[in-house]
């Protein structure tokens, strides 16, 4: 599973790592983080290290502008992707998320849950802010089929683009 893009504190990537470390199959899962980290979140990777150690799961941290095909096989390599906002606003990886067929847990902000609404439960899952929901909807999404790739409809892109 990933967390991807423009790393900084809304993000929530601490937050993101305690819901995988609760997870009874921690022990199989890898978090990929990667994208350019803001010093805040390169502050948090230590206490993640240490989370993944003592949870035994797996950390991978690539901190750096990402090339867009980057991204996109990042996206199309993850079984699922974690958006866990603390601030509304749309969302470009959910959009990508939804064209790759990549299975979208997200949290937080009431944009992402109109736009896990929009999306479909085959799709994206939205939760509550907190480890436990944020756990909950990764065990569910990654407990379902993959979802067949897809297109992002006009609202979302209309959206996205204001």
């Amino acid at each position: 599973m990933s967390v991807l893009g423009a790393i900084s504190e809304r993000k929530n990537i601490v937050l993101v790592a305690h819901a995988i470390a609760s997870l009874p199959i921690a022990a199989t899962v890898t978090l990929l983080i990667a994208g350019k980290f803001d010093d805040y979140a390169r502050a948090q990777v230590g206490d993640i290290r240490n989370l993944a150690a003592d949870s035994g799961f797996r950390l991978d941290v690539v901190d750096r502008v990402l090339e867009e095909s980057e991204l996109d096989a990042m996206i199309r390599a993850s079984s699922c992707v974690v958006i866990a906002h603390s601030n509304n606003g749309p969302s470009g990886l959910f959009g990508k998320c939804l064209v790759a067929g990549t299975p979208i847990v997200a949290a937080g902000a009431r944009s992402l849950r109109r736009d896990a609404r929009e999306a479909g439960r085959s799709r994206a899952t939205w939760t509550k802010l907190e480890a436990s929901h944020i756990g909950d909807g990764i065990a569910i999404a990654i407990g379902r089929p993959r979802p067949t790739p897809g297109h992002v409809s006009s609202d979302f892109t209309d959206t996205l683009l204001r």
